[in-house]
């Protein structure tokens, strides 16, 4: 109905202090008409203390005086401040991979809503999520992680505004933008770039490929044998988007020597992503260089070939052998070198051999060089220095003993053209006494290996060669560059070291002899030899010693009963000897010592013997027979050229005993005659004759005879 008067009355309840309470609004023209009124302006009509609860209630008077009062409405609170809202996580400009916030109200909210309004990044075709509050995400308070549901599903990658809106019960209405974050929930991509999977380093270097920032990351060497890992975390540059150039991480600890490892990185983004990556598997580390050992040739040595041998530790992936010249006969062309071949790579021993050779200079010093570089890139090399290439045998000759010849001795002389590694005599027995030992062997040794024996000389080994074998020899020679020459073989070599006897059978000591022949024994070839007469006694001589040469067949081994030399030309009659002999074998061995002693020489009586006398000058004429001391006999008297009175008959000399006795048989009896005869020197005699044999040289008349050549 209508009313004449009418207010609202605002009774504090509760809450902050009112001093003003109650409060009344005074209803108005129209408000005082039938019908529902709204619309009317608290705030404009009283000053109703915020936050203060109020009991409500409307008093009027109708037109007829009576007075009405509403139902009292309590616990109504007033509340004009609109509520304080925010976000409280994450910050302004963070990174975040989900879409839990953190939010706080002081109050009640009647709604309240998020929304996420794209700026920047990967496209959001959506550009605005909006997500509402609901239940107990309006009751005031501080919520620190507030889940939407649904959730909004925001781009990865891209960047947005958020913004908070709340409306208090009161109606008071709040915004706060946080401003932007950027969203990500995608795990951060590592790519490694270095070292790569089953692969070999030397370095402890890496590189890798970012897709976006990282908050933090570390890389892991994992040992693939399960001991520790060296873990080093990333810092810096190390974890800016993009390249990683690469090289040493700058938290990088020193890896094991011939460790197997695992690289595994742990990432995590500024979102907070995090990603356990697998850069590589079965990396190598192996910074020690490969090792060349059992290398030949040595250092200084000299070679004949150019094979090379070694052993390596382990596989490599590239290597290459180098001769450099160094000294010697002059290489132009030099230095050499060759690629090892594939097969030459692997781990173990090798050699070059199936390589071709290089155009290597002979006499030519050279430093070989041998490198090879592993799977980490390691190089190592082996330096052999001052090798010389000689390929060229040693020329070997043997100075003596000479071919077809005979040796007392074990005397050598050699030639050889350069200095060996090892020298052989070697003597194979070919003849002469049967040798068991043959072939008999002398290693050279120390300087004679080096030094060229011009005269003669014992070696430091000699051998034991048999008495009286005949061998060839040969020398044998290794240089040392291993070239092996044989010199020309010396044959028919006899060593004999057996002095030669000379036996003299005939004349007998204390003898004589006559004529030229004597009775000898040789027990071997001789080289020279001479029958030695020297005088002990008798008339004098010429010379007090005659060497009469053996010649011909008297130098040959043998017995020799009636051997002729030419003793008469030399020898004097009467002349008492002693016989000795002077000879050597070809081998060079003298004779063994022999001595007769007591021979008296007795000249050859064949010829003409003169007596001159006062008047006459008488001729004896003695021509012997085999026996030489009888033969026939002729006397007569000497006109120049002539013989006048001839008379013949038969003589013999009796030498057995002194004085020697002369016995002529004439024709006619009664010119026979006896004489005791002497030499007086080589072609004079005396004698005295008597028709019976003189009883001394006393007993009748004494004649002086000489001996003169036929003319």
């Amino acid at each position: 109905e209508q009313m004449k008067t009418g207010k609202i009355v605002f009774n504090r309840r509760g809450g902050i202090e009112d001093p003003m309470s109650p409060h009344e609004i005074e209803l108005k023209d129209d408000q005082l008409s039938v019908g529902q009124k709204t619309g009317i302006n608290i705030n404009a009509l009283t000053n109703l203390v915020s936050n203060v609860t109020y009991n409500i209630i409307v008093e009027g008077e109708d037109l007829a005086g009576n007075l009405g009062k509403s139902e009292e409405i309590t616990g109504v609170t007033f509340d004009d401040i609109p509520p304080d809202i925010a976000i409280t996580a994450p910050a302004a400009d963070s990174y975040i991979n989900n879409t839990i916030l953190g939010l706080k109200t002081n109050e009640v909210l009647s709604e309240a809503k998020v929304e996420w309004n794209w700026v920047e990044g990967n496209p959001d075709p959506t550009k605005t999520h909006e997500s509402k509050l609901v239940g107990d995400q309006l009751q005031d308070g501080n919520y620190p992680e507030v889940n939407f549901d649904p959730l909004p599903t925001l781009t990865s990658g891209a960047r947005y505004q958020v913004i908070f809106y709340g409306t208090d019960r009161a109606g008071n209405a709040s915004t706060h933008e946080l401003g932007t974050i950027y969203f990500d929930n995608v795990p951060p991509v590592v790519t490694g770039l270095f070292p790569v999977t089953n692969g070999f380093i030397n370095v402890k270097e890496v590189s890798y490929e970012l897709n976006e920032p990282l908050l933090m990351g570390n890389l892991a060497w994992t040992p693939q044998d399960g001991s520790t890992p060296i873990l080093v975390d990333l810092t810096g540059d190390e974890l800016k988007e993009g390249i990683f150039t690469k090289g040493e991480l700058y938290n990088q600890a020193d890896l094991i020597d011939g460790t197997v490892y695992k690289l595994v990185t742990t990432a995590i983004d500024r979102s907070g992503n995090e990603a356990v990556i697998t850069l590589t598997e079965n990396v190598t580390f192996d910074n020690s260089k490969p090792k060349f050992t059992q290398v030949l040739p040595a250092t200084s040595a000299r070679v004949n070939s150019q094979l090379i041998t070694w052993t390596v530790n382990e596989e490599l992936v590239g290597g290459k052998y180098t001769w450099i010249h160094m000294g010697g006969e002059a290489d132009p062309a030099a230095p050499h070198t060759f690629e090892l071949t594939t097969e030459l790579l692997n781990e173990g021993a090798h050699d070059n051999s199936t390589l071709p050779n290089l155009d290597l200079v002979t006499d030519a010093m050279y430093r070989i060089t041998l490198e090879g570089t592993d799977k980490a890139g390691n190089t190592g090399k082996k330096f052999i220095m001052s090798v010389v290439y000689d390929d060229i045998p040693p020329e070997l000759s043997i100075k003596y003993p000479v071919p077809k010849s005979a040796v007392n001795n074990l005397n050598v002389a050699y030639h050889i053209s350069e200095s060996l590694s090892s020298g052989q005599f070697v003597y194979t027995q070919i003849g002469g006494n049967s040798d068991p030992n043959s072939p008999v062997t002398f290693d050279l040794t120390g300087n004679e290996l080096e030094t060229i024996f011009e005269s003669p000389k014992v070696p430091k080994n000699p051998p034991v060669l048999n008495d009286g074998s005949i061998y060839n020899i040969v020398f044998q020679g290794i240089d040392l560059a291993m070239n092996e020459s044989s010199s020309t073989v010396v044959d028919s070599i006899k060593y004999d070291i057996t002095r030669p006897v000379i036996t003299i059978h005939n004349p007998k000591p204390n003898s004589n002899l006559m004529g030229t022949e004597i009775s000898i024994e040789i027990s071997e070839d001789l080289k020279d030899g001479f029958m030695v007469w020297s005088r002990t006694g008798g008339l004098k001589d010429r010379v007090t010693k005659h060497k009469i040469p053996l010649f011909d067949e008297y130098l040959k081994g043998g017995v020799y009963p009636n051997a002729k030399l030419p003793m008469d030309k030399s020898l004097s009659a009467s002349v008492v000897y002693a016989l000795s002999v002077e000879a050597q074998d070809f081998a060079g061995n003298q004779a063994e010592p022999v001595n007769v002693e007591g021979i008296e020489y007795i000249r050859s009586m064949a010829g003409n013997w003169y007596y001159k006398g006062q008047i006459i000058e008488v001729i004896w004429v003695f021509e012997p027979d085999e026996t030489k001391i009888k033969g026939n006999f002729m006397q007569g008297l000497s006109l120049g050229t002539k013989i006048s009175d001839q008379e013949k008959g038969k003589f013999t000399f009796n030498f057995d005993k002194k004085p020697w006795i002369l016995t002529l048989e004439m024709e006619n009896p009664d010119k026979n005659r006896i004489s005791l005869m002497e030499f007086l020197d080589n072609t004079h005699m005396r004698v005295i004759t008597g028709e019976k044999k003189p009883r001394s040289w006393e007993d009748g008349e004494l004649m002086e005879y000489e001996w003169r050549p036929d003319k």
